[in-house]
């Protein structure tokens, strides 16, 4: 009785969920010294009119209401004043959007970014006074790319983990084929394992930008170039995770790990981009020693690791013996609009509704 009782607790607590309005995360694409009119799409699983809410505002860039009578016309085209910038918001004084649509202006005559130009959050509230979780929308160039490195300017904050302490990252100027302002390491050591694989392996690892409320990138691409100036590549590790990426507060707190194993890499320049859902051949930790073939990660627990990501690493330490090798060009590119599941927001711990 006791675990029907739970049972039917739990179901009743879903259909909850299911029942408040929604608001999916969204991309906009931005085009620099230009204005776009962003229509929240926030929508009632119930069928009732919903009103939208800005919660927060982006860093780069403002928000403006649609003048007069734009705002009342759906198929106007959207025009803004100075004076209907959006000066203000935040969750305890959230901002209603008459007509759900508003316009971004990106900062003037700034390059495009290497990267979004920023974020902003909403929820929206249906007319039973219903609110939803808070929604993103990400600002994206024309690249769509959601968090990139191109090392123009230095390295990034990126970061080298593992292997031994000769292995350390160096920030590149120069040009060497597709490598142009890169970043670089290189381990002199020798640290073998019954003559098979380095015990210890050094990665390029990413800095903060790359961390939490990624899920658009779902669909998106995962991209990178590497480059070797030295080490003997015929000879690889076992068993190499070329990309890890982890997610601490994932599966309730007990964390997951997805690697790409074992992508072919000679040593020359190599541009890699690898798609981010579950069937793109991504394996997935199982934490047991035990189990030898590590199984696909599922639609959802691709989108929860995605949204909460923690750690994203390149291995850099591919052969048994020493080498050194340069990386370039990171990007994560947004999915196809759309094409983030709402079940998975929705019913999948750790995810947008859980935000």
């Amino acid at each position: 009785m006791v675990l029907l009782f739970v049972f039917a607790l739990l179901v009743a607590l879903m259909a909850g969920i299911e029942a408040l309005p929604q608001s999916p995360p969204l991309f906009v694409v931005v085009e620099k010294n230009s204005f776009n009119e962003i229509r929240l799409s926030g929508h009632s699983q119930l069928g009732r009119k919903r009103d939208a809410y800005v919660v927060t505002l982006p860093k780069s860039g403002n928000l403006y209401f649609l003048s007069q009578p734009y705002a009342k016309h759906a198929a106007s085209v959207a025009r803004y004043e100075a004076s209907d910038k959006i000066a203000q918001a935040s969750p305890a004084t959230p901002v209603l959007v008459k007509g759900n649509r508003l316009i971004y202006v990106a900062p003037p005559n700034m390059a495009e970014p290497n990267g979004e130009w920023g974020r902003f959050q909403y929820k929206v509230q249906d007319s039973a006074g219903e609110f939803s979780h808070i929604g993103t929308v990400v600002l994206v160039p024309a690249s769509k790319k959601l968090a990139a490195s191109d090392f123009a300017i230095n390295h990034d904050q990126w970061v080298i983990r593992g292997g031994s302490s000769t292995a350390e990252v160096k920030y590149e100027v120069s040009k060497s084929g597709s490598l142009s302002q890169f970043i670089h390491a290189t381990e002199d050591s020798i640290n073998v394992r019954s003559g098979l694989s380095d015990a210890n392996r050094w990665n390029f690892c990413a800095p903060h930008k790359y961390f939490g409320n990624f899920e658009l990138a779902y669909g998106g691409t995962l991209g990178f170039t590497l480059g070797s100036f030295s080490g003997d590549f015929t000879t690889l590790n076992q068993d190499r995770d070329v990309v890890t990426l982890e997610c601490s507060t994932c599966n309730l707190g007990n964390g997951m790990r997805f690697v790409m194993r074992d992508t072919p890499f000679d040593g020359s320049q190599q541009d890699f981009k690898f798609g981010l859902t579950e069937t793109a051949g991504w394996k997935k930790d199982p934490k047991n020693v035990v189990i030898k073939e590590w199984p696909q990660p599922t639609e959802c627990e691709m989108v929860e690791m995605l949204s909460s990501l923690s750690e994203f690493c390149i291995l850099g330490d591919h052969t048994v013996w020493y080498e050194s090798v340069g990386l370039d060009n990171v990007a994560i590119t947004a999915g196809d609009a759309g094409a983030v599941s709402r079940s998975c927001l929705c019913t999948h711990p750790g995810t947008g509704c859980y935000s």
